[in-house]
């Protein structure tokens, strides 16, 4: 085999190469990281209303839920404040 300029096979080729190591794996989806979990019981009739909403909205329905909450929540505390 030919050995590039610096003695070592491939090393004209690699030379210029970025050495940053990139982690495996999709990146995140928001700027902020979700860190708390919250848990809803519902009856199944309403989930699948919930997830009909969300698919036309073009949204999961953790997205959909999170989204028209926080709406709620802001609109609810300008109303008593």
């Amino acid at each position: 085999m030919k050995k590039g300029a610096c003695g070592k096979e491939f090393c004209a080729y690699t030379s210029g190469m970025a050495t940053e190591q990139r982690q495996p794996g999709r990146p995140p989806k928001a700027d902020v990281a979700q860190s708390t979990r919250l848990y809803v019981r519902a009856v199944d009739a309403d989930k699948e209303l919930l997830e009909a909403a969300a698919n036309a909205a073009g949204m999961t329905l953790s997205e959909w839920i999170r989204d028209r909450l926080v709406r709620t929540a802001k609109r609810e505390l300008n109303k008593y404040s």
